[in-house]
């Protein structure tokens, strides 16, 4: 069987869920697919207990896409039964609500997709050059996976 397709994009848009499935399906349909696991993430409105007002997200565009192209792979080869990846993940200020990544992928069985859409997810959390800001009511706090690390603590620490 070929490699799977990884299209790996970044932008400030959002996307038309039902076209991309739609190309998907035409795409990897006769390669024996028969799912697509559609993983988005989204702003929260409420993070312990303090009121979001806006995340901010920035990468380093130079290489972020190589990045999360290579971290995708990785994942892809664990799974001969992926048969295409797309990941999209937005940047700039976004509102609860707003939708801030995108995983899909298409398998040939749910079970497969499920597993490597989590993983991959994972490994951008993880290892992907996008910083994310998280401006609340109470503060303003970097995340750095699952932690979040007070902005103005920091300013006094390094001044």
């Amino acid at each position: 069987m070929a490699k799977p397709g990884i299209i790996v994009d970044i932008g400030r848009e959002d996307l038309s869920l039902d076209e991309i499935i739609n190309a998907m399906r035409i795409k990897t349909s006769d390669k024996g697919a028969g799912a697509i696991v559609a993983f988005i993430g989204f702003v929260k409105g409420l993070v312990d207990g303090g009121r979001v007002e806006k995340l901010v997200y920035t990468a380093y565009d130079k290489y972020v896409k190589e990045i999360i192209y290579d971290l995708t792979e990785k994942v892809v080869e664990k799974y001969s039964n992926v048969r295409m990846v797309y990941v999209y993940h937005k940047i700039g200020e976004l509102s609860p609500g707003d939708t801030t990544i995108y995983i899909l992928v298409s398998a040939v069985d749910r079970n497969t997709g499920f597993s490597a859409a989590r993983e991959i997810l994972e490994a951008i959390k993880k290892s992907a050059p996008i910083f994310k800001l998280e401006v609340r009511e109470d503060g303003e706090y970097w995340v750095v996976g699952d932690k979040r690390i007070n902005r103005s603590e920091l300013r006094r620490k390094f001044s």
